[in-house]
């Protein structure tokens, strides 16, 4: 793992990157419910230093693709759905199913309700990941969400409500455990595909926008 990372590291300096997301996935972060795989999270400080050895600053990536790997994906834990499918792999139009899957919009669904479980173990989890990762060298921020799916709601609307409003409580989240990171907002993979979103600005400071 360490020759790997350090010719990857290596070629990433020589191409003249200066600033890496480095993506992580909820299920690798706590794969069983109410615990966290310390060797996992040697790996990922293992990235974070190889990076900023070559002077690549870094940001803290929360990464999701329709929802789970139970689901043909990756990022939540199989743990926060109701009887799951068993985790499938190599789905051509994986993409598609943020739209026509009835479970992955269900899933989303769960997580955006109001006083939802899932959210308030998600938050958990960014507190551990927040405490961990706020001093160390190299870091710029975190970004909350990658890509965040509206699920059966109308995109523009929930843009333009929840996901702003859910954005407003993170940053005033990470600035309260760490007043100088930054907070990266990206929009829904609808809007990174149109260029075009009802997003409204985040309350708080130290926003940056970051969609794709």
């Amino acid at each position: 793992y360490a020759a790997a990372l350090a010719g990857y590291m290596d070629r990433a300096a020589s191409w003249g990157i200066n600033v890496m997301h480095v993506p992580f996935t909820w299920a690798a972060l706590e794969p069983t419910q109410g615990q966290y795989d310390a060797d996992w999270l040697g790996r990922y400080d293992q990235i974070l230093d190889a990076a900023w050895a070559r002077g690549i600053y870094t940001v803290i990536d929360f990464h999701q693709d329709v929802y789970s790997e139970a689901y043909c994906g990756d990022g939540f834990p199989v743990w926060t759905l109701t009887n799951p499918p068993a985790a499938h792999h190599d789905c051509p139009a994986w993409p598609l199913e943020y739209y026509n899957d009835a479970d992955v919009m269900a899933a989303f669904d769960a997580f955006w309700a109001t006083g939802s479980p899932v959210q308030a173990e998600y938050l958990t989890a960014w507190d551990t990941m927040i405490a961990r990762y706020k001093d160390k060298p190299g870091v710029l921020g975190f970004e909350p969400f990658n890509e965040p799916s509206s699920g059966s709601a109308d995109d523009a609307t929930f843009s333009a409500t929840t996901l702003t409003d859910f954005y407003s409580m993170m940053v005033a989240r990470v600035q309260a455990q760490a007043p100088t990171s930054l907070v990266f907002v990206d929009v829904t993979g609808q809007d990174g595909a149109t260029v075009s979103t009802m997003l409204g600005r985040p309350a708080g400071e130290g926003v940056v926008f970051t969609p794709h």
